[in-house]
């Protein structure tokens, strides 16, 4: 394969090895999936292809074309193929064998799916991919012709194999050709019509819808027909309607005229009522008025009388107000003076005692400070040998696992060491690395070990090749328990149980001077203490304690502080109180006075409007007045009683409303009969269309084509449903005989997963070839129920049990992209060893930025990118 300019790969040519392992190495990012990509996009892509995935591929930041050759071998085939995509797109074939040929463009492109499709299992190809995106069940093999081939010739006998090669090519063909003839009619994937019957059923429906279509119309025209003649009936009855509206509107204008006259005599009288009703309302209102006047004159007298009664009864209560407010302020100012002496008295005591219990509080102050400084002191020191011993619980899990480790790699390493036993049977001193043996000695050869006997024999013991590995196991985890006690600074990796409980105990002092300091410092933080300890040596310097005086006599003070407080209060509301009733008594005679005044104003408005109405007209004219409006008042009410009567007996609103409807109808006739003469012109156009246009005809013509494709469909469905028929049977009866393929597949898959699982593994397997569960000393575990590590595993052996199934012909290169990351490194190694076997039968091929992970693949090509 040669990519040039894929993105970022700007040339690369890597040639595979043709069978065996082929690793290709390169870091993340280096462009190893991209060459599986760039196979795909070669032999599925034409060149010319906009396709986003194909615009994708070119480098980024630059307009340049992107190559991707191959060569490829196929059965009797090979060639060279190559594309160049996105800029100057191009295609060209190269064939080697066998004849040399060359194409280019489309041809090339079809002349490539040619060759594969008939050459090379294109469904084992893709199945047999393993790469970053897949999951572990990987795509299904059952649909595989090669290995279906290849599993029947494992499940037959070896005399039978010729005659099961003859029979399975001879089911092939047949089920090619029933596939074929099925495709004729329905798609292979969905059961679509397509080809003979799609067009059948295609030609029956178009004629279906044109008849639909041509019958709709003449039904159309039929209705329309219809329609016209109701539309002349009803333009007939309109007409005879119209006159009998007509003689009702002559016959109403005649009432209506007498009810104008009627209603013009009914408006005169009305306003002649209206006016001899304000005439009467006005001079009620002046009789009225006059007897209000005189009423209120009469009010007012009154009330100044008793407003002069009132206020000689204010200036009295007023007076005795005041004098009791002054005697109460004498007594208010006695009680005040005793007051204040109390409250000095008490303040004195006060002080005193606020001092006392100040100086108690500076000495609990100086007190858990000192503690506290000490505490400090403790924890500093507890920190000190904390950091100096860093043997936590981490560091005991640590050793524990470094001890753990080391005791198994000893293990292993003397499971796989030579062991031999020193015993001496004569005088001579023998001795085993210099160290003389007096007694029967066991030993393992885990280095090489020197047994001499002086002057007689030298015999070196040599550990074998199996013991590198576990050796290196063991002085590896050597190194990291050297570095453990270097890092916590420890004699020996069993030293570090007493250092664990002396830093415990250590945690635990510290954690008890925590809590002590807490308890200690409370609610408030150390600086707050400092800060209220200098206040209050401050404040005990600046004031003397006084006298020491009794809490009780304090208490007693305090009392008769409160005591007298509350006679000072209530001396001072009665005082507030007098004064207040005094300003009140005050306030009410001047409001009363003021309001006298104002009465005797008002008094003497109202005499003045009384004279004014008495010049005017006397009570008895005003009076007569009011009866003469009366009567001419009833006399224009009768009037417009008798036109109102003779109104309503003509029933005016019923007549109205007759008018209005009478025209209405005659509007409504006007328009509906202009709209059934619209209506009828459209109809006779339309009837006259259709009659001039033969559709009568063209529909007869359409049924007849109708009844002749349905007829020629019918055929063709029952030919599309005996094809359908007989592939589906020739399927099934292919998957009743791919059941016995199951048991050859097994075997193999068995065969190489002994190497990863053990010699006791075994696999059950459905009829489409996928693993259900898988079996190891009699436990069996659903496939599903597998961890990660073990599916991954067993995907990659079903591959390479499939391309080591099939036959040299058949085969298809197995890909795999960066597999067994999921994988322990006992694992990795015995895939190591099925990736070996497998490649005696297969290509290979393992892209990957781990190389470590196959290191065991023997005689494997690497290739790093």
């Amino acid at each position: 394969m040669r990519l040039h300019e894929y993105r970022g790969v700007a040339d690369r040519d890597i040639r595979f090895a043709e069978r065996g392992v082929t690793v290709v190495e390169g870091a993340n990012e280096a462009g190893k999936s991209s060459m599986i990509e760039a196979l795909e996009l070669l032999l599925d892509v034409r060149a010319e292809s906009k396709a986003a995935k194909v615009r994708a591929i070119m480098p980024a930041g630059r307009e340049v074309g992107t190559e991707v050759e191959v060569e490829i071998s196929c059965g009797p085939w090979h060639f060279t193929y190559s594309k160049r995509f996105n800029r100057q797109p191009a295609t060209n074939l190269s064939i080697h064998r066998p004849r040399p040929e060359q194409l280019t463009g489309r041809d090339a492109h079809e002349r490539v799916l040619e060759i594969l499709g008939g050459h090379a299992d294109l469904t084992l190809f893709r199945a047999l991919r393993l790469l970053q995106a897949d999951d572990a069940a990987g795509r299904p093999m059952g649909d595989s012709a090669a290995l279906a081939r290849a599993l029947d010739r494992a499940s037959e006998s070896d005399g039978d194999t010729a005659d099961s090669a003859s029979a399975e090519v001879a089911e092939q063909a047949l089920i090619d050709a029933a596939e074929a003839e099925y495709r004729r009619y329905r798609t292979l994937g969905q059961g679509r019509p397509t080809g003979e019957l799609a067009a059948a059923m295609r030609t029956a429906d178009e004629l279906d819808k044109r008849c639909r279509t041509l019958a709709d119309a003449r039904d159309a025209v039929d209705a329309d027909a219809q329609r016209l003649r109701s539309l002349l009936d009803r333009r007939s009855e309109l007409a005879r309607t119209r006159e009998l509206r007509e003689v009702e509107r002559d016959e109403l204008a005649i009432s209506w005229t007498e009810i104008e006259r009627l209603q013009t005599e009914q408006a005169a009288a009305d306003a002649e009522v209206r006016h001899l009703l304000t005439a009467s309302q006005l001079a009620q209102r002046d009789v009225v008025d006059r007897e209000r006047v005189a009423a209120q004159i009469a009010a007012a007298t009154a009330d100044a009388e008793r407003l002069g009664a009132g206020i000689a009864d204010h200036d009295a209560r007023a007076q005795r107000a005041e004098t009791s407010a002054r005697h109460l302020e004498d007594e208010l100012h006695a009680v005040r003076e005793r007051w204040q002496m109390v409250q000095t008295a008490l303040s004195a005591a006060q002080s005193a005692q606020r001092v006392r219990e100040q100086r108690r509080e500076l000495r609990d102050l100086d007190e858990r400070l000192v503690e506290l400084d000490r505490i400090a002191a403790e924890s500093s020191t507890l920190d000190e040998s904390l950091r100096a011993n860093t043997v936590d619980a981490s560091a005991v899990h640590t050793a524990v696992d470094l001890a753990r480790r080391r005791a198994v790699a000893q293990a292993r390493l003397e499971a796989v060491a030579a062991r031999f036993t020193v015993e001496p049977t004569g005088a001579s001193t023998v001795t085993v690395d210099g160290e003389a043996v007096a007694d029967t000695a066991d030993r393992v050869a885990v280095t090489d070990a020197v047994i001499e006997v002086a002057g007689v024999v030298t015999v070196t013991v040599r550990p074998g090749a199996d013991t590198a590995a576990p050796a290196q196991e063991l002085a590896t985890v050597d190194h990291e328990i050297a570095a453990f006690c270097a890092t916590h600074g420890l004699a020996g990796l069993d030293d570090h149980a007493d250092r664990a409980r002396e830093r415990a105990n250590l945690v635990e002092r510290r954690a008890s001077s925590q809590r002590r300091a807490r308890e200690l410092i409370g609610d408030r933080s150390h600086r707050a203490m400092v800060e209220r300890r200098d206040e209050l040596r401050t404040i005990i310097e600046t004031e003397s304690a006084g006298a020491d005086v009794d809490p009780d006599d304090i208490a007693s003070l305090a009392g008769t502080e409160r005591e007298l407080s509350e006679l000072v209060m209530s001396a001072e509301r009665a005082v507030t109180q007098q004064h207040s009733a005094a300003r009140e008594a005050r306030t009410e005679g001047r409001m009363a006075r003021e309001e006298r005044e104002r009465l005797a104003g008002r008094m003497v408005e109202l005499e003045g409007r009384r004279a004014e109405m008495l010049a005017q007209l006397s009570d008895d004219d005003a009076r007569r007045t009011v009866q003469a409006a009366a009567t001419r008042l009833g006399e224009a009410r009768d009037r417009l009683g008798r036109l109102e009567t003779e109104l309503a007996r003509l029933d005016v609103a019923e007549i109205e409303l007759r008018r209005e409807r009478v025209t209405a109808d005659l509007a409504a006739i006007a328009r509906e009969h202009a709209d059934l003469e619209r209506s009828a012109t459209e109809l006779r156009a339309r009837i006259e269309l259709y009659r001039d246009e033969s559709r009568l005809d063209l529909l007869q013509d359409a049924t007849a084509e109708l009844e002749s494709a349905i007829a020629a469909r019918d055929r063709v469905q029952r030919r599309a449903d005996a094809a359908e028929l007989l592939y589906r049977t020739l399927l099934d009866k292919r998957q009743q005989t791919r059941t016995r393929y199951a048991d050859p597949f097994a075997r193999r898959l068995a065969e190489l997963g002994a190497h990863v699982f053990g010699a006791g593994v075994s696999f059950d397997v459905d009829d489409n070839l996928e693993v259900v569960s898988r079996t190891v000393d009699g436990l069996t575990i659903a496939h599903e129920a597998l961890s990660g590590g073990a599916r991954e595993q067993l995907a990659l052996l079903t591959r390479l049990a499939c391309a080591t199934l099939v036959d040299e012909a058949d085969g298809v290169p197995v890909l795999l992209d960066d597999a067994l990351g999921y994988s322990d490194p006992h694992r990795i190694a015995a895939m190591g060893e099925v990736l070996t076997a497998a490649g005696r039968d297969a290509q290979v091929i393992v892209l990957t930025c781990s190389p470590d992970r196959y290191r065991g693949v023997d005689e494997a090509e690497i290739v790093a990118v």
